[in-house]
């Protein structure tokens, strides 16, 4: 999240989401019906636990749509010990996609 402030202290992550809360109104302006419900539902960012916290949600997968339709769909997989449920986000009308990683350290394990 752009607006939300993360520092690392010796417990973890402290993060602050006031800009963010701050932004969120010119935000909401400029998005759809679906997105505008999701981005000003609190419990999306309640950090400090609610099951719906985007924060320790992680990137599953990435499907693109093929002809005129330019859709692309995210993925995020729920955290096990705090999610009910992942979160998927679809666009359309995408005419680029690009997916930028510093230090990415991948390790790949086959199941059998």
């Amino acid at each position: 999240m752009k607006y939300v402030t993360a520092v690392w202290d010796d417990g973890g992550f402290h993060l602050d989401p006031r800009a963010y809360l701050a932004e969120l109104p010119r935000l909401c302006a400029e998005l759809p019906p679906g997105a505008r419900t999701f981005a000003t539902d609190p419990g999306h960012y309640d950090i400090a636990g609610a099951t719906r916290c985007v924060k320790d949600l992680e990137l599953a997968g990435v499907h693109l749509a093929t002809g005129k339709s330019g859709g692309l769909v995210l993925d995020f997989a729920p955290n096990k010990f705090k999610h009910d449920s992942g979160l998927r986000i679809r666009y359309s009308g995408v005419r680029r996609f690009t997916v930028c990683c510093e230090d990415l350290h991948a390790s790949w394990a086959q199941n059998d």
